[in-house]
């Protein structure tokens, strides 16, 4: 483990780097921040990953456990839960591409991102 800001930099080095109910905490532009310095820090190594382990909400206007906790996060820290689509344009914004979602206890689910 190593400290730091991830708003500045990300340790360079990894093969995996895993952010685990982190995203969902900031908008778009802040997390688009974070994932250009996680992209930075992976460098030329695109056999490395970045797994993020997040809600993903539906598409349609379909009940779900994360559209609760979408409202959470909008109200009380000005984040936001995605939809997988929504995680893929965010992802490909920042240089990765979504690569596969794997449903983990709810409501998160594991997004395994590679770099491009």
């Amino acid at each position: 483990m190593v400290s730091g800001d991830f708003f500045s930099n990300v340790p360079e080095g990894p093969d995996a780097y895993i952010l685990k109910s982190v995203l969902h905490d900031w908008d778009d532009g802040e997390c688009g921040t974070i994932l250009r310095n996680v992209r930075k820090a992976i460098g030329e190594n695109t056999d490395a990953r970045l797994f993020l382990i997040e809600a993903v909400m539906t598409e349609a206007n379909v009940w779900d456990f994360s559209r609760i906790l979408d409202l959470e996060m909008l109200v009380n820290v000005g984040g936001q839960e995605r939809t997988q689509r929504g995680w893929a344009t965010l992802l490909a914004a920042s240089g990765f591409e979504l690569v596969k979602v794997t449903r983990a206890v709810p409501p998160n689910n594991i997004l395994e991102c590679r770099p491009v």
